[in-house]
């Protein structure tokens, strides 16, 4: 987690339920690269329920598989929250096959993360600042990035409803 209480730019919240620790530190260093975001991590179902009670995030990402629930079933208590109603919600998930179609998620990252599509999907989401991504970030147009992409996402890594 993020904090930069004399930082004159907006702040948006991001929520990353996942209870993986590895998962989570891949994110966390992704979001590194946008100045404006602040990851907030649970690793359940009950903690995100608690973190997201006094969290307007801008973006909620959810592991489908948690502890102690399902992301399926947590998304729609989170979205009980007046705080947490409007945000998009992805799936992060090693299910690539899972159909987000009547869930509530906009869309679904497959486990393992393409890391360049991740990059590009947080900026858009979040309508986030990525001067400091952009100089980080594999380009999209590079061929072999964009042929892995494209055959993945055939197989559902990341439909947009």
């Amino acid at each position: 987690m993020k904090t930069h209480d004399l930082d004159p730019v907006a702040r948006k919240s991001v929520l990353y339920v996942e209870d993986h620790s590895v998962n989570v530190m891949l994110m966390q260093a992704l979001v590194e690269h946008f100045p404006d975001l602040d990851l907030l991590v649970a690793v359940d179902g009950r903690e995100a329920m608690s973190i997201a009670t006094d969290l307007q995030p801008a973006l909620i990402l959810l592991d489908l598989r948690l502890p102690d629930c399902l992301g399926t079933e947590l998304l729609p208590l989170l979205r009980r929250l007046p705080d947490c109603a409007v945000a998009s919600a992805v799936a992060v998930t090693a299910e690539p096959d899972f159909d987000i179609r009547g869930t509530g998620f906009v869309e679904l990252w497959a486990k393992p993360l393409n890391v360049a599509w991740v990059m590009q999907r947080l900026g858009a989401l979040t309508a986030s600042s990525r001067a400091t991504a952009a100089a980080h970030m594999p380009t999209l147009t590079d061929p072999s990035l964009l042929r892995s992409h494209v055959s993945a996402d055939r197989g559902g890594s990341a439909m947009r409803l």
